[in-house]
């Protein structure tokens, strides 16, 4: 299956490299790579730019001005043509095999609205700084259908590491993507549904390292969820 990769970027041109390497060198090779740069006032766009012209699946989008994550997103959906999708940080580095893993276990699991593995934490020096607390539903690679996944959810909240879903199209186009209401627990709650409704594949293991920086998407990941589980009450 077609896979289409965002990148996101803000004024990463520190990391941008990085991750669009760690993208580039998976065994399992995306049909694109898109990059939305959101009116960086570094050299970021400079250095995608060499990717671009050295990979064809390399896309860069540049907006005017400074647009936000959702525009970005929704810029990406008008454009993807993969048959499932990834969102990838600028600032984080996905480890070998996870493409191939996640896509492999897909395949096999074609009903799966997702797949979503580990994720361990690094700093701004690539220093190792443990793994991210999320439940370990398996201790091995696994696909939860609905019925498994709906009480997983009613105990855990959201169990998914965001950094490592892997989404069917088809699945989130359905539950009408991301609610931009929902601000920070929009990706959260779009993996709550999903599960629920298509069942999920899950994989035990650290395939996206998620770098934890002071004024990023990824340093501010604790959320107030107390909304979020308002919502779930009230859809049950």
């Amino acid at each position: 299956p077609a896979l289409s990769v965002l990148v996101n970027n803000y004024n990463y041109a520190r990391f941008i490299g990085e991750a669009l390497e760690a993208i580039l060198n998976q065994s399992y090779r995306p049909k694109e790579g898109i990059v939305v740069d959101d009116a960086s006032t570094d050299n970021s766009v400079e250095i995608v730019q060499q990717y671009v012209n050295r990979d064809s699946i390399v896309h860069l989008i540049k907006n005017e001005k400074n647009m936000g994550i959702f525009y970005n997103i929704s810029k990406f959906f008008s454009i993807a043509s993969g048959e499932y999708v990834y969102l990838a940080g600028s600032d984080d580095r996905l480890l070998p095999g996870f493409f191939e893993k996640s896509m492999k276990l897909l395949s096999r699991y074609p009903e799966a609205g997702v797949c979503s593995s580990l994720v361990c934490k690094i700093d701004e020096e690539d220093r190792r700084k443990g793994l991210l607390v999320t439940p370990i539903i398996s201790t091995k690679e696994c696909f939860i259908s609905p019925k498994r996944a709906i009480p997983l959810v009613n105990k855990f909240d959201n169990y998914i590491a965001g950094q490592t879903a892997i989404y069917k199209r088809k699945a989130l186009d359905s539950i009408g993507g991301f609610i931009p209401e929902l601000n920070a627990a929009n990706d959260a709650f779009a993996l709550m549904v999903i599960v629920c409704k298509y069942g999920a594949c899950f994989i035990p293991e650290e395939l996206v390292c998620m770098r934890i920086l002071a004024n990023s998407i990824s340093g501010k990941i604790n959320k107030n969820l107390s909304g979020l589980k308002e919502i779930w009450q009230t859809l049950e």
